[in-house]
């Protein structure tokens, strides 16, 4: 920010179906098609259920425990293999050994020769009735020749002792029944003082050894879990027993390949039959296969064993109309989400399966920070921040977190790594595509189907890292179960800039000396995956790294971005509210890491807060903290009452007042939270929130309330900047105005909108501007299309404030002379150009910085949206290049309209149908002279011809949708419209461009 004083500044549910034989019309329910890259599942087809079905829940244990001793011997290395030392580290990532040997193929295909078994045949279609699944005895590890170590299981340990989770069904049938139921400093600057304080070399890396000194190795052993289908019954069974397996398939089963990997010990996953319908389930509750049994299921024994959380979740369905096949269990979350969507319910996670897993050991100047792959669709993804280099140390991983030597496939050839290795000594062993992604395709062991490793790294961003003081009971779970934000976990806070210059390094966990971390937003806490963060810094620091020391804070804020589909959106409006001159809030796009797992691309930014270097003016919180030492104000309750007219106020009648009341307060303009809030009063135009002080006595509010309403009174009578009473400063008031209204945000002077007053002031200053995420034409959850349309004035909130005759002036002067200007040559110029003050970039300029930091966060997320906001577009260029295009129709419609702005809309509804996304009047007047000619001005003659006329002729009426790019982008449409126009046009008011369909 700048300028200062008053002109600046998991539960599982679902019942278990049983009846008789399964009915034609039920069968085939789900039949995933192989597909080796999620681990034999493909694309999914599912019949919807058709009845309905009260959800029941059961608890996943928090901890899957993995068992205190060794499974069994290792297997030595033979040949020329390295032998660990005796500290049970190897030498250098350099030093490490591979074994080579050919790759061989594993696993029988589907016999289509075969009839297919009936939905109850047992003696064929069910392999082994009563009794445990196949287990191979274990034999030892012998060398053949080549010196490549053949590892074969062990014999399994004895069954370890395990918490129990709890199963809360609702409804368990029984087999025979059928019961379904202030001065800144530019981004630029401060990227080039980043870099004079970075190291001119690259900054040294952990050796291998230094990486894998406390680890051990490794002693666990694992079975395939393969994965079948019945064509008849809709049943999905899985096996580790290659016996049974081949077994089905003679019959006519369909093998669809392995479906995870299982460690031999863990906890233990039960597995039962009805053989009233030929069904199996699985199921990591004891009281769930108790409950079964007793209603007529048999027990089968334990199928295969759960890994623990850092393994690959096995997800699962229920389908309330299936009678056999009922449930459905997956490692892919693409399947998982088909399902959800034809009408299965969603029950979460089953149990985990085993993964081969890799950690990074980043070097930084401060030292180093550990980097662990994330389990997605079955398939471990390693994504590295931007300042990891080509010698960060990769060592693998079972799921526990105990060392590994995976054998890598390539070319035909597999290799056994031996131990850690260095990213450019990976590459040699995997593929790299044209993004320069390395994929390796690893076994944990011989025997056992390959699982894939994606190594993706960023670039030219800051990493921020949060390391949990107690990871166990305070993580990020922790964190994220509070909705109201309450919950502070204590962390370790690193930033490193992009080349490995540390940027904040001062958390200490030895000397108590930690940082906290707490959830905060409202929608996006609410309905996102990926959660908003505030930190608190144990000590003040700027980790923007501007080299402005009045930045330095303790309070910033981690934006998750997750309504906007470019990631671009707020970095757009806080640059260009800076480069207007206006108090910004100054950000940067980071990489997080939270406890060691990528969490995603997020905007690191400035709290909007009083404090030098924020909204700088007198800290009236300070002043109630030191009138009521002794006590915690925030258990003091509030109280809401009513004032003069009416209007309703709340406030803390407990607080002792200090004697200056007349400020500084920050205030937000709230009308959709105001009322989780302790310290807030209403007004003729919205309720306004006292963000400081938060806790305010029944005088202050009414103090700050009067000063406000006195402002609004002056301001109806276009009084502004007056030294003997409460007025409001128009510049702040016209821009923030006019930057809402350019990128039509839904939330200005509704939500989010702030301004302040400082102490012994009388002029209320609009800023900063804030929460800019879902704007830039992307809602779709008003009338009248108004926030997806580029034409038009939209901020219903803050109609009021254009109707004021010196705020429409000053905001012509300030569209016309600095903002449009802005809009045309910088943000829609190229990727060089830059505004004068050095705040604003171009959107090519956001596209190349945020690039490959999207590209790891899209992996994770995929590319989110929220239900109010337009479908993206199926890539993130192809949302970047809707935003670039849109902002250029708004400036172009601006350009005109401006001097418009305060009057009512023109009407878009003709006969009850709204043509507001293909309908720009004074487009089509100034693309249609013929029309000028006859209807003049005349929106509603404009609107009317073109509902009757000239959606069938085919003319231009909006600067984004050409009628006959649409037809030709759209096949599907062309062979259900033929040559009517009319109908594409309507399609796209209606569904199209809610579903981002391309119009050109």
């Amino acid at each position: 920010m700048r300028l200062k004083g008053a002109q600046g500044l998991a539960c599982i549910s679902g019942a278990i179906l049983a009846a008789a034989l399964l009915p034609t019309s039920l069968a085939c329910a789900v039949e995933p098609a192989t597909s080796p890259a999620s681990g034999g599942l493909g694309e999914v087809t599912a019949s919807a259920p058709t009845t309905s079905d009260e959800e029941g829940g059961a608890t996943i244990p928090d901890e899957l425990n993995r068992p205190d001793g060794p499974e069994g011997p290792a297997a030595s290395p033979q040949g020329d293999a390295k032998a660990w030392d005796g500290a049970g580290a190897p030498g250098t990532a350099e030093d490490a050994v591979v074994h080579v040997a050919p790759v061989q193929e594993e696993g029988p295909a589907a016999s289509d020769e075969k009839e297919a078994p009936a939905a109850s045949d047992e003696g064929e279609g069910h392999a082994t009735e009563g009794t445990a699944p196949e287990v191979a005895e274990g034999e030892a590890a012998t060398a053949p020749e080549g010196g490549v170590v053949e590892t074969r299981p062990s014999a399994a340990p004895e069954p370890m002792e395990a918490k129990e989770p709890v199963l809360m069904a609702r409804e368990l049938a029984a087999p025979a029944t059928n019961s379904g139921k202030a001065k800144a400093t530019s981004r630029a600057t401060a990227t080039a003082q980043s870099a004079k304080k970075a190291p001119t070399a690259p900054v040294a890396q952990p050796s291998a050894k230094q990486a894998l000194a406390e680890g051990k190795e490794s002693t666990l052993s694992y079975d395939d879990v393969h994965r079948l289908y019945n064509p008849n019954s809709g049943e999905h069974f899985y096996t580790t027993s290659p016996k049974e397996r081949d077994n089905l398939v003679h019959v006519g089963w369909r093998y669809e390949g392995v479906g995870w990997i299982a460690p031999r010990t863990g906890l233990d996953v039960f597995r039962l039959y009805n053989p009233n319908v030929g069904d199996h389930h699985y199921t990591l509750s004891d009281e769930e296969r108790r409950t079964l049994v007793h209603v007529g299921w048999r027990y089968e024994g334990v199928g295969w064993h759960s890994a623990g959380k850092g393994g690959v979740p096995l997800l699962r369905e229920y389908n309330p109309s299936a009678k056999a096949g009922a449930h459905n269990f997956t490692v892919s979350r693409n399947e998982d989400s088909h399902l959800t969507s034809v009408g299965w319910n969603g029950e979460g996670v089953a149990w985990y399966g085993a993964a081969t897993c890799a950690a990074a050991s980043v070097g930084s100047e401060g030292g180093s920070h550990e980097v662990r792959s994330t389990q997605l669709d079955g398939g471990s993804y390693l994504f590295l921040p931007s300042h990891a280099t080509d010698e960060t140390v990769v060592r693998f991983t079972d799921w526990a977190g105990d060392l590994l030597r995976p054998y890598v496939q390539q070319g035909g050839r597999e290799s056994r790594v031996d131990g850690p290795l260095t990213l450019a000594a990976l590459r040699r062993l995997g593929s790299a595509n044209g993004q320069g992604d390395l994929s390796l395709s690893l076994r944990m062991a011989p025997r056992l189907s390959p699982q894939s490793l994606t190594i993706m790294r960023s670039a030219r961003i800051e990493t921020i890292y949060l390391s949990s003081e107690d990871a166990k009971a305070r993580g990020r779970a922790y964190v994220e179960a509070d909705p109201r934000h309450e919950r502070k976990a204590k962390v370790v806070v690193s930033a490193v800039d992009a080349r490995g210059g540390v940027i904040y390094e001062r958390d200490d966990a030895s000397k108590g000396k930690l940082s906290t971390v707490k959830g905060r937003g409202n929608s996006t806490w609410g309905i996102g995956n990926k959660k908003p963060y505030q930190v608190s810094l144990s000590k003040k620091a700027d980790l923007l790294a501007t080299g402005n020391k009045e930045n330095q804070s303790k309070k910033w804020v981690l934006l998750a971005n997750a309504a906007d589909p470019t990631l671009m959106r707020s970095s757009i409006a806080y640059d260009l509210a800076r480069e207007l001159g206006m108090l910004g809030v100054e950000c940067a796009p980071v990489d997080l890491y939270y406890d060691g797992e990528y969490r995603g691309s997020y905007l690191l930014t400035e709290k909007v807060d009083v404090g030098s270097g924020r909204v700088d003016i007198h800290k009236l919180e300070d002043d109630y903290k030191k009138a009521n030492e002794g006590v915690d104000p925030d258990s003091l309750p509030a109280a809401i009452r009513k004032g003069a007219g009416g209007l309703e106020y709340s406030c803390v009648p407990g607080v002792r007042d200090p004697k200056d009341l007349s400020g500084g307060y920050l205030l937000e303009l709230d009308d959709a939270w105001h009322k989780g809030e302790k310290s807030w009063f209403s007004t003729q135009h919205g309720h306004f929130v006292l963000k400081n002080p938060e806790v305010a006595s029944e005088k202050a509010v009414l103090h700050v309330a009067a000063a406000m309403r006195e402002a609004m009174a002056n301001a109806d009578k276009g009084r502004f900047n007056l030294s003997d009473g409460y007025s409001f400063d128009l510049d702040s008031l016209a821009k923030t105005y006019l930057l809402n209204e350019l990128l039509k945000n839904v939330d200005a002077f509704g939500t989010s909108t702030y301004c302040y007053l400082d102490a012994g002031s009388k002029t209320f200053v609009w800023a900063p501007v804030w929460d800019f995420d879902s704007c830039g034409g992307t809602r779709t959850d008003h009338y009248d299309s108004e926030f997806s349309r580029y034409e038009g004035f939209s901020l219903i909130n803050g109609a009021w404030v254009p109707r004021i005759a010196a705020v429409r002036k000053r905001m012509g002067e300030v569209y016309g002379g600095q903002l449009s200007p802005l809009v045309d040559k910088v943000l829609l110029g190229g990727g060089s150009a830059r505004g004068g003050e050095g705040q604003l970039r171009s959107i090519a300029f956001y596209r190349g910085e945020l690039a490959a930091s999207e590209r790891m966060n899209e992996t994770v997320f995929g590319i989110t949206h929220f239900d109010n906001t337009v479908r993206p577009f199926d890539s993130w260029a192809g949302n970047v290049d809707y935003l670039t295009t849109w902002v250029r129709n708004r400036n172009d419609w601006l350009r005109d309209g401006i001097s418009h702005a305060g009057s009512p809309n023109a009407p878009f509804v003709y006969q009850g149908f709204d043509y507001g996304m293909v309908f720009d009047c004074e487009y089509y007047l100034a693309s249609n002279p013929d029309l000028r000619a006859a209807f003049g001005g005349s929106p509603e003659a404009a609107l009317a011809h073109f509902a009757e006329f000239g959606m069938r002729e085919g003319r231009r009426s909006s600067r984004n949708f050409d009628v006959r790019a649409y037809r030709a982008a759209n096949p599907d449409l062309d062979r259900a419209f033929g040559n009517d126009l009319s109908q594409y046009y309507r399609h796209y008011c209606q569904l199209g461009f809610k579903e981002a369909r391309p119009v050109r």
